[in-house]
């Protein structure tokens, strides 16, 4: 949907159905996003699915947010994005004192540049 409306949150594991090619439905979901919100950890940047099938189009979006879930040393395609991750610390979530702190924070970042975007 567009910033301005409401999200529609989509998931492989909860928006593909048995039965469906769980290729073309991604595929189909990466097209139609406007947002990615990236979940980044050593097995998100070693996945090859997700680096020969998804991440180059979901890093053209006009909105994509790439959080640090665990700490990695090479950041491969994501180099050139601000990644998202403890604010006073740079923490991954996983290494986190305050996960709640940590999702609360995420959620005013990700608030912010919604606004700045639809804005433009």
């Amino acid at each position: 949907t567009s910033p301005a409306g409401p999200l529609s949150p989509w998931m492989d594991r909860n928006n593909i159905l048995p039965g469906e090619k769980w290729h073309a439905e991604i595929q189909q979901a990466i097209c139609e996003c406007d947002f990615g919100l990236l979940m980044v950890s050593p097995e998100f940047l070693a996945s090859r699915y997700i680096l020969d099938h998804e991440l180059q189009q979901l890093l053209e979006k006009p909105m994509v947010v790439p959080v640090l879930i665990e700490p990695i040393l090479h950041w491969g395609p994501l180099a050139n994005f601000q990644v998202f991750r403890e604010l006073v610390t740079g923490h991954a979530f996983s290494q986190s004192r305050n996960k709640r702190t940590f999702a609360i924070e995420l959620v005013r970042r990700i608030e912010a540049l919604v606004e700045k975007v639809a804005t433009k």
